[in-house]
């Protein structure tokens, strides 16, 4: 709200709420149903049928989501479910990637979201459906958009459509369908931060909505995903930002505000005579010092997580490189091309998804959808409502659109990457585009109510020049037809990736081109049934009730069929093998075992598969090994096989140790000149392949068969495999980077000579003669006998980490880095244990640290809560 010299009569463009009793009630008599209390229940009631309606097949049809990247978050679920079972609570996953950080890379921590405690009673012991935690988050993103929009004195018919469409916001479904649970779930707190510290800010109440936004921004970090957490604190600091500079520009242009974030009496001690500025600059300052607090607040309650998470960062992938964070080109592969902004607003302009996709990103499944409706009511707000609360949302979505472009606007989004703190840690910058959606959205509700508010014979002519323009983009829809399944289809055809031959992609581009067809028409018809309403009401044969109900209507119509290519692309793209919304049997039949599962689970352990994909080679010439094709994408990505307690040398997970990932490099290098060595050290006795491999002489095939899903699989028992721990009698010296360039030429002796990046303690003696004896393999402990009859190095197939540690017959010894990745202990002759154990401390100084913030500020929150509400009846009865 612009702030003015002297009082004035409030003015519709404020977005101000009405003024109200001490009882809450707005004055004058009003119907339950418009009070606070009445307004909220009907709220929820609207926005909970929303989301029944939207996923009635999870609720009512007992289906589940099952898209390949919710294969893999199930699969690392269900292997810590079966660690926490058999050794508690496991900080480390021993089946990816020879061994990573459970916890730290956020595969599996349980036990610290709250919010899931509640939510599991509720599934448990009332039956309610699995994707519950999906249908609450869904819920609660739709309840603070509409809160917020109330705060700013939104009328509840502008709200609630606001509300409802932020819940089917097309990216939102898509986000939850897909698998990525986490971030769907953080989302759900974006607008409620918006909430609470837009109300601090204009002086609601500071204590209880300090409280309130450490509460969200904590909840918000709990649920593990770091990047939509930074997103939501980065929204509030640019509404900190923006509203200050205002504040302080008001001053220096004399002009008062009737607000403060801070307490009157805090104020006063500025003196009677301070000056505007002086003010200013108190409150805005005081204002900042307060989220500052609140920030340190929520990292605190976060703490359990954000500990680990950081102390992991240093050595994964986005935080292990030279600048600290994630390799550029690897940060921005999907990177929003400026042209693609047309799928704002016409969603198969680039072909939609998948293999239909031709855009400028690696792959997407779906298009960033705003909605053709949605954004005609969110251009009214700039356009037709304006204010400093608008204008402060187009910022927003300026600012989020811009960082979504990544790569192709270099200009921003290098120097945030290298200067904004923590901004490196994190890639794909379309996932920004969340926060757009989220300002479009309540611009939206601010539009659908200037609309509603206006006087309609102002309304009238605006009202008819839109609607002739409807009507001619409608025409131009029909007319143009012909022209996206010829001229569009052949002009797109090169930018089809899924194949090379001409003919197939010819027929992609037209099958592209017909649904976009199909789709241009769809949004001349909304728009022009939009326009029409708006006619209707700006000429008085139509309701404001009505109007807001055939706009959410329209809007729903609009993304609902852009949500079903989402939920149900099977329909559209013709083939079942796209489902992604299945019977729960689905989930339980990759969770079974198959004949292939069985074979491995039969062999003696300890030993590790590598998946590969591959193709017959001819023999060199030389009469040197055929090299192996080895792909790190598809079947090596795989995390099935720790469902079955089977580890992996492969995987998926998009944070892993930066020291594995060279080395998974190096393996490739390795593997395609035909050599084994690298996968032999890993105690990698099989390799499974979904083609017939390259003959090689240590490779013998061994099995045959189908998977669970049917798909042809072969296993090769490797007979070079080294033991999951052996002894080194010779060692040799060299940087980590040299030494893994000399392991992947072949140019040393694995097996019996270890390179390390120090000298050991015990100088080794070159023999054969010494046992090593597997006692324990665990997730928290592992243990091993070995007898020496002269002094060697101990080499165990376990990833290195700095959080293992080493003991030697009880007492502490020195864990040295062997072969890049491994673990090694320098030991003298003898009979000798060695255990290494992994340290938990850091986690749980977490948890203490979280426990007793969280519980510190709820208190905080209840007590400023309840001594407002006693406050306000102590009132009424004065």
């Amino acid at each position: 709200m612009t702030a003015r010299k002297g009082p004035r009569a409030p003015r519709p463009n404020d977005h101000t709420p009405p003024a109200r009793d001490g009882t809450g009630e707005t004055k004058g008599q009003r119907p339950f149903w418009d009070s606070p209390a009445g307004a909220f229940i009907l709220a929820c009631g609207v926005l909970l049928l929303a989301v029944a309606v939207l996923y009635r097949e999870l609720i009512f049809g007992g289906k589940v989501f099952f898209a390949p990247d919710s294969m893999s978050a199930g699969s690392l679920v269900t292997a810590g479910k079966n660690l926490l079972a058999r050794d508690g609570y496991p900080l480390w996953n021993p089946y990816l990637f020879a061994g990573m950080p459970s916890f730290g890379s956020l595969c599996f921590t349980p036990y610290v979201y709250p919010v899931n405690f509640v939510l599991g009673i509720f599934v448990r012991y009332l039956f309610f459906p699995e994707y519950t935690w999906l249908l609450f988050h869904t819920f609660l993103a739709g309840l603070g958009t509409f809160l917020l929009l109330r705060e700013r004195g939104v009328r509840m018919s502008a709200a609630l459509p606001a509300g409802v469409l932020m819940m089917w916001m097309p990216n939102l479904v898509a986000i939850g369908a897909n698998g990525h649970g986490s971030q769907a779930c953080a989302v759900a707190y974006l607008p409620l931060a918006l909430y609470f510290w837009d109300r601090l800010w204009r002086g609601k109440g500071l204590v209880a909505n300090g409280a309130a936004l450490a509460l969200v921004f904590g909840l918000s970090m709990l649920r593990g995903h770091l990047q939509v957490s930074y997103y939501t604190y980065g929204l509030v600091g640019l509404h900190a930002f923006y509203f200050g500079v205002m504040r302080i520009l008001d001053a220096a242009r004399a002009r008062t505000s009737d607000t403060s974030p801070l307490p009157g009496s805090w104020r006063d001690r500025l003196g009677a005579g301070a000056s505007q500025m002086k003010l200013a600059i108190a409150d805005v300052l005081g204002a900042w010092l307060v989220l500052a607090l609140v920030v340190g607040l929520s990292v605190m309650m976060s703490a359990v997580l954000y500990l680990p998470v950081t102390d992991y960062a240093k050595h994964s992938i986005r935080g292990a490189s030279l600048e600290g964070g994630l390799d550029y080109s690897y940060a921005t592969m999907w990177s929003l091309h400026p042209l693609e902004m047309i799928t704002f607003l016409v969603p198969h302009s680039f072909g939609f998804g998948k293999e239909l996709y031709l855009g400028h990103m690696p792959f997407t499944d779906y298009p960033n959808y705003l909605g053709v409706v949605v954004f005609a009511f969110a251009l009214v707000a700039v356009i037709g409502v304006r204010g400093r609360w608008v204008r402060f949302l187009s910022v927003v979505w300026v600012v989020a659109t811009l960082i979504s472009f990544g790569n192709f606007f270099p200009v921003l989004y290098g120097p945030l990457f290298k200067l904004l703190p923590f901004f490196n840690k994190f890639r794909v910058p379309v996932m920004i585009l969340i926060v757009q959606q989220l300002a479009t959205m309540v611009l939206f509700g601010i539009g659908l109510d200037g609309v509603l508010g206006a006087e309609r014979e102002r309304l009238r002519g605006r009202a008819t020049r839109v609607l002739i323009a409807a009507a001619a983009v409608f025409a131009a829809a029909v007319l143009s037809h012909g022209y996206w399944t010829g001229g569009f289809a052949g002009a797109a055809a090169k930018h089809v990736r899924v194949t090379h031959d001409p003919d197939q992609q010819r027929m992609v581009a037209q099958m592209a081109g017909q649904f976009l067809a199909r789709d241009v028409f769809q949004l001349a018809l909304i728009g022009l049934f939009a326009a029409l309403a708006v006619f209707a009401f700006a000429r008085r044969n139509l309701g404001a009730a009505l109007l807001a109900a055939i706009i959410l209507v329209l809007g729903a119509a609009d993304y609902y069929r852009v949500d079903r290519f989402i939920l149900h692309p099977e329909i559209f793209l013709h083939h079942d093998g796209y489902r992604i919304l299945h019977d729960r049997s689905e989930t339980e039949r990759f969770k079974a075992s198959d004949e292939m599962v069985e074979f491995l689970k039969k062999q003696p352990q300890p030993f590790r598969v590598l998946p590969v994909d591959g193709a017959q080679t001819e023999p060199a010439g030389d009469g040197t090994p055929p090299p192996i094709s080895f792909e790190l994408q598809g079947l090596f990505a795989t995390n099935r096989f720790m469902v079955f307690d089977i580890g992996s040398v492969g995987g998926y997970q998009p944070a892993k140790l930066q020291d594995y990932e060279e080395f998974i490099r190096a393996l490739k290098f390795s593997m395609e000149h035909g050599r084994l060595d690298l996968a032999d050290m890993m105690n990698t006795r099989y390799l499974v392949a979904g083609v017939r491999l390259a003959d090689h002489p240590a490779l013998k095939p061994v099995w045959a068969g189908r998977d669970y899903n049917g798909e042809a699989r072969a296993i090769y028992e490797n007979a070079g495999a080294f033991p999951r721990a052996w002894v080194a009698g010779a060692y040799r010296i060299e940087k980590s980077d040299e030494a893994l360039a000399v392991m992947a030429n072949g140019e040393v002796d694995l097996r019996h000579t270890v390179m390390l990046d120090k000298k050991p303690a015990v100088e080794p003696v070159p023999g054969d003669s010494a046992a090593v004896t597997v006692v324990k393999l665990g997730a928290m402990e592992s243990s091993f006998q070995v007898t020496l009859d002269r002094p060697g190095i101990v080499v165990v197939s376990e990833v290195y980490y700095q959080d293992w540690k080493a003991t030697v017959d009880g007492a502490p010894a020195e864990m040295l880095r062997a072969d890049h990745v491994l673990r090694a202990v320098a030991l003298p002759a003898g009979h000798h244990e060695i255990v290494f154990h992994y340290d938990a401390s850091l986690v749980r100084e977490g948890a203490t640290i979280s426990i007793t913030t969280f519980t510190l500020t709820l208190l905080a929150w209840a007590g400023a809560a309840l001594l407002r509400r006693k406050g306000a009846r102590w009132n009424r009865s004065s």
